[in-house]
């Protein structure tokens, strides 16, 4: 039986938020009666570009090249983007399905960019290499919150997330990450 490599570890991920974000977006689960769930997919899909970001992305540079790891980076900007989008979508708005069936394609096209490119070419690096590549996967599973609001995070006064969310669980993400990495 082969180690976990971090490939497996996204990969994982990829499926969870896929599903999540298609659930959503088809309407199969509410989030304008339960807000909290519109958190949940705001903090999956910022726990995995800050896990991209502290883990993935190093190791694409330091084994496929900049070039790579350049490409890895970008490719999480249009979620960045329709996540600001939809921290401004009021739960009323006839936006919303949109917004958060935009959110659900650009993850799907990430996930099915990523796993047709770079982790390709990651799973065609030399045995050992894949086995270095498990030992940072058990820091990505613990990278982030999934299930609980980061501390000292909170929604609107409604219950539905306010602007600036993105980037206050962005940054709190990213110091336990990068804690965790260094630690």
């Amino acid at each position: 039986m082969r180690a976990m490599t971090l490939t497996d570890e996204m990969r994982g991920y990829h499926r969870q938020h896929v599903q999540l974000l298609g659930r959503v977006a088809r309407g199969e689960l509410d989030v304008i009666a339960a807000p909290a769930l519109l958190f949940k997919v705001v903090l999956e899909v910022v726990r995995h570009g800050v896990d991209e970001e502290v883990f993935l992305i190093p190791e694409v540079a330091r084994r496929l090249g900049a070039e790579e790891a350049r490409g890895c980076r970008s490719d999480l900007v249009p979620l960045e983007k329709l996540l600001r989008v939809l921290e401004v979508t009021e739960a009323t708005s006839i936006e919303l399905p949109r917004v958060l069936d935009e959110l659900a394609r650009a993850y799907v096209e990430h996930a099915r960019r990523q796993e047709a490119g770079v982790f390709r070419s990651l799973e065609r690096l030399a045995p050992e290499e894949l086995v270095d590549l498990g030992r940072v996967a058990p820091a990505t599973a613990e990278a982030g919150p999934t299930t609980s609001h980061p501390a000292g995070l909170r929604l609107a006064g409604s219950g539905w997330p306010s602007p600036g969310l993105v980037n206050r669980l962005r940054d709190r993400l990213l110091a336990d990450a990068m804690a965790r990495r260094d630690g």
